[in-house]
């Protein structure tokens, strides 16, 4: 009567219960990455502004946009450009004029939205601190610390 290896068998168990794990693995990883890009594209589709929007924004222009084009549609908005991102198609640029968003729009821009002062990434990494300095909100929110502070011969 023949007899089993116990060693072919225990080798058979072991490489399909790995590779059981490495497919379990493999598709939770797939499924929550194509979860994630799902749901940062619908924020993204919903949080844009409308074109009606003026003010300071954050333009996408397409994926490697020519920064000559970037700077032409920008002009062409009459609007002016606070700073650079990261990405060298994303550009925080600002304009009163109304209807500023569509008009960058029409200028090739693919959409803007309401720049985030804090998020790194969007405004170009390590330099946050000097990046922030420059930002308006924060301007004006220094003007506003100015004028409630009493000046030393005021005090008691």
């Amino acid at each position: 009567m023949p007899t089993s290896n116990p060693t072919t068998s225990t080798t058979t168990r072991v490489g399909l219960t790995s590779l059981s794990q490495t497919a379990v693995a493999f598709w939770t990883l797939t499924v929550g990455t194509l979860v994630m890009l799902i749901l940062i594209a619908t924020l993204a589709a919903v949080t844009r502004l409308p074109d009606a929007t003026s003010g300071t924004v954050l333009a996408v222009f397409p994926p490697r946009t020519p920064t000559d084009d970037v700077f032409a549609a920008v002009d062409q908005t009459d609007a002016r450009i606070i700073r650079a991102t990261l990405f060298s198609n994303a550009w925080i640029v600002e304009s009163q004029a109304p209807d500023f968003v569509g008009r960058l729009r029409g200028a090739g821009a693919l959409a803007a939205w309401k720049p985030v002062s804090g998020v790194s990434f969007a405004v170009g990494g390590c330099g946050f601190g000097a990046i922030m300095s420059n930002d308006p909100a924060f301007d004006a929110a220094a003007q506003d610390i100015r004028r409630l502070q009493i000046p030393a011969e005021q005090s008691l």
